[in-house]
């Protein structure tokens, strides 16, 4: 069986969003290929995370000169016949010029087109990722859009027909990581509308706010929050269901929200985000409020009580994500490996 060897990181300062991309890969791969993830510094969670979507979870010592790394992993894991996929920042041209001497190929999941690719193959599934410039080899394969969407199969078979009537239960989602603890700022705003009745409030273990956040909740007069995490992808997918609107940043969550459909007020949280959240607002699939770490409570309210009032904003909203995602991108990433297994070096 055909090697792939997996290379990202997760934790509380850059949050799971690499790993999650790379778990939609391993899904649409795993019943077909020998799968490896290797981590630094690998949590309990973390490899309770990987572990039903691989046959291996290799923790890798800390190690902040990644080119040493590299070389690292060449002597120690990567070999003529595996299949490297890389999904993170670190891994730039010269990372990826010596892994690439020692793999069968190299596949790179990118959303900032930062640098000079080597990879043999970059997939970004950002919205309008075919409108961006790639300086890459005149070998190397892209891979963009929507069509490459990074989702486990919970949120690609899952289709909903439903509109929204009111707005009275929400779900708030700032990541694995949320460094600046945005959700305390949208917390604060919830507790005080009335209309809204529930609010489901889904925390990453690896958040450094967790306790804090947590504390807030529990002391507050408003018994409307239930606080989350560790959520799977199907109790993921029941809750974007059970709720009438999702607050999240422009991340994998989003693309995640659409497939299943919920109306998304959101914005982003970092650089990375801004490709996705110019293509789902462009696309009218979610409403922008732009940079979450300096929009105001009084703006935040603003727009809620906009959508509260007027449901029918959420409807359009719906509308507009039903003609997003296709559900053939794990059909797509399946022949794209294959290809790639049967390519001669």
């Amino acid at each position: 069986m055909q090697k792939l060897f997996f290379r990202a990181d997760g934790n509380s300062s850059i949050g799971l969003g690499h790993l999650l991309r790379l778990l939609a890969v391993a899904d649409a791969l795993k019943n077909n290929f020998e799968i490896t993830f290797t981590v630094q510094n690998l949590t309990p969670y973390v490899n309770d995370l990987l572990q039903p979507y691989c046959n291996q979870v290799v923790s890798l010592p800390e190690e902040t000169n990644f080119q040493k790394e590299a070389q690292y992993l060449c002597s120690n894991y990567i070999s003529k016949d595996c299949i490297v996929v890389l999904d993170g920042y670190n891994f730039t041209t010269t990372y990826q010029t010596i892994l690439k001497k020692a793999c069968k190929k190299l596949v790179y999941i990118d959303d900032l087109n930062s640098f000079h690719q080597v990879a043999d193959v970059v997939i970004n599934h950002a919205p309008l990722a075919n409108q961006l410039q790639y300086d890459v080899e005149p070998y190397t394969q892209l891979c963009l859009g929507l069509s490459y969407a990074l989702l486990r199969h919970e949120f690609i078979q899952h289709s909903s027909n439903r509109s929204i009537q009111s707005i009275s239960k929400v779900m708030l989602s700032m990541g694995g990581a949320d460094v600046h603890n945005v959700s305390l700022k949208f917390i604060k705003v919830l507790e005080n509308i009335d209309s809204i009745k529930e609010v489901c409030l889904l925390l990453g273990k690896v958040n450094v706010h967790f306790e804090k956040i947590e504390a807030y909740v529990t002391s507050s007069q408003s018994k409307k929050f239930t606080l989350k995490s560790n959520l799977s992808a199907k109790q993921l997918c029941e809750e974007l269901v059970a709720n009438d609107l999702l607050i999240c940043p422009a991340s994998t969550t989003a693309i995640e929200a659409c497939a299943v459909g919920i109306p998304i007020i959101g914005g982003y949280t970092a650089d990375n985000q801004l490709e996705i959240l110019n293509g789902l607002t462009q696309q009218e699939c979610m409403y922008n409020l732009g940079d979450l770490t300096m929009v105001t409570e009084a703006q935040i309210s603003a727009v809620l009580s906009e959508y509260i009032t007027q449901p029918a904003l959420a409807t359009n909203l719906l509308n507009a994500q039903k003609k997003l995602i296709d559900g053939k991108s794990h059909e797509r990433l399946m022949n794209l490996f294959t290809n790639l297994q049967h390519a001669t070096l």
